[in-house]
C-alpha cells in the first residue's frame, strides 16, 4: 500500500510535472502538451506542434507558414501576412478594411482662380503676355511661337506619398491640317506669380518646354471639345509632393509644328490634375 501511495505522489495523480525531463513539483496541464500551464506559451494548443518552426505553436501562430518573429514595420503583423508592408496594419481610420498606409486615395486639383482671373495662359518668343489673357495656346501662330501654362492650387493638400498624377485637358481648337499632333508636358521652374504677370520673356517661354519632361500625348481633330487624359511621369508625382500646400505649374508645348492648338479661351474648360496618394504612413 505504501508503494502505491508513493507511486501516486510521483505521478501527481493525474497532474504532470514541469517541462519534460524536469523534477519540478506537479502542475496543471490544461492542453495536455506536457507543459505546465504556468510555462505554456500557447495555452490553447500543443506547444510541441510548430509546423513553420518559428517557435510559435500552430494553435497560436499569427501567420501560419511564416516566421511570426519577422515584423519589419513593428505593427504586430508578421511580414508573411502583412497587408501593408511599410505601415501599421492596425490603423484604419475610415474602417474600410484597408490599412491607412496602403489605402490609395484620389484628389482633384483644379486650376487656380483668383477672383475672376484664371491662372492659365501662354508665353511667346515675340508677343507680350498679359495677366488677363486666359488663352492656353501651344504651337506656331503667324510669326510667333507659343507655349501654354496651367497653374493648379495644392493649398490645403497633405499626403504622405503621392503615387501618380494625371492631367485632364479639354481641347478647344485644332488649327492644323495634320492628322495628328503631339503635345508635350513639362515641369515649370518659374515662380507662378511671375508666370502669371504681364511680361515678354524668352526665358519663361523656354521654361515651358524644357527641364523635366512629364510626358507626351498624341491627339487629333476629332477630339475637339473632348477631354484628353494624360498620365504624367513619376517625376511629376515627386515634384508635386514637394509643392504640397503651394501652387504647381505645368508647361505645354506642341512638338509637331507648324501648327497650333488651343485648350481654352475665356470659357470654362476641364483643366485639372487627378492625384492618387497615400494619406498616412
Amino acid at each position: 500500500m505504501r508503494g502505491v501511495v508513493l507511486l501516486c505522489v510521483l505521478a501527481a495523480c493525474g497532474e504532470v510535472k514541469g517541462p519534460a525531463g524536469s523534477v519540478d513539483a506537479p502542475c496543471t496541464d490544461t492542453d495536455n502538451d506536457t507543459v505546465c500551464d504556468t510555462a505554456d506559451t500557447c495555452a490553447t494548443g500543443d506547444d510541441r506542434l510548430d509546423g513553420d518552426n518559428d517557435t510559435v505553436a500552430n494553435a497560436c501562430d499569427r501567420c501560419s507558414g511564416f516566421d511570426d518573429r519577422a515584423d519589419a514595420d513593428a505593427d504586430t503583423v508578421p511580414n508573411g501576412c502583412d497587408n501593408c508592408a511599410d505601415a501599421d496594419d492596425r490603423i484604419d481610420e475610415n474602417m474600410n478594411g484597408i490599412p491607412d498606409g496602403c489605402d490609395l486615395q484620389t484628389r482633384i486639383l483644379d486650376l487656380k482662380i483668383v477672383g475672376t482671373n484664371k491662372w492659365r495662359g501662354w508665353h511667346s518668343n515675340v508677343a507680350n503676355h498679359q495677366t488677363a489673357n486666359d488663352y492656353v495656346i501651344a504651337g506656331d501662330l503667324g510669326t510667333s511661337n507659343y507655349n501654354g501654362y496651367l497653374v493648379f492650387s495644392a493649398a490645403g493638400f497633405t499626403a504622405h506619398s503621392i503615387k501618380s498624377v494625371t492631367l485632364e485637358l479639354e481641347l478647344e481648337l485644332y488649327q492644323t491640317p495634320d492628322a495628328t499632333e503631339t503635345l508635350s508636358v513639362w515641369d515649370v521652374s518659374t515662380p507662378t506669380a511671375t508666370l502669371e504677370a504681364d511680361a515678354t520673356s524668352i526665358p519663361i517661354y523656354m521654361d515651358l518646354m524644357t527641364g523635366a519632361s512629364y510626358g507626351t500625348h498624341t491627339f487629333a481633330a476629332a477630339q475637339v471639345n473632348m477631354t484628353m487624359t494624360i498620365p504624367l511621369a513619376p517625376q511629376a508625382a515627386t515634384d508635386l509632393q514637394a509643392k504640397l500646400g503651394q501652387d504647381f505649374a505645368l508647361g505645354v508645348h506642341l512638338d509637331t509644328a507648324p501648327a497650333w492648338v488651343r485648350f481654352s479661351m475665356d470659357e470654362v474648360r476641364i483643366q485639372r490634375l487627378v492625384v492618387t496618394y497615400l494619406a498616412a504612413n
